[in-house]
């Protein structure tokens, strides 16, 4: 009877300290995501701001390049942004329910 009572108890344990780890790693995670998404935003938001605020950085084809490649970094911060704060809440959620 002991053993059965020893075995249940390290499980529960190691489900406990498994869901911490897993918080944990999230927060950083998030932490993480959210800095390079935040940085990227703000650099290619700066940079079409200055090249659509100059009518003489529009009109070379190179200059025109680097203002396409500014809008498609841009849009990918924030979809990463977006969809890893999506991502991050439903995973949180699922893991406050396998606690309960």
């Amino acid at each position: 009877m002991d053993t059965m009572n020893i075995t249940v108890s390290t499980i529960d344990n190691n489900i406990s300290s498994s869901n911490m780890e897993d918080s944990e790693n999230l927060s950083i995670q998030s932490i993480f995501y959210l800095i390079l998404g935040g940085l990227g935003g703000l650099g290619n938001g700066l940079t079409l701001i200055v090249f659509l605020s100059s009518q003489s950085l529009r009109n070379k084809q190179i200059n025109i390049f680097l203002i396409n490649q500014s809008v498609a970094d841009f849009l990918c911060c924030v979809v990463l942004m977006i969809t890893y704060k999506d991502t991050v809440g439903r995973e949180i959620i699922t893991i406050y329910l396998k606690k309960g």
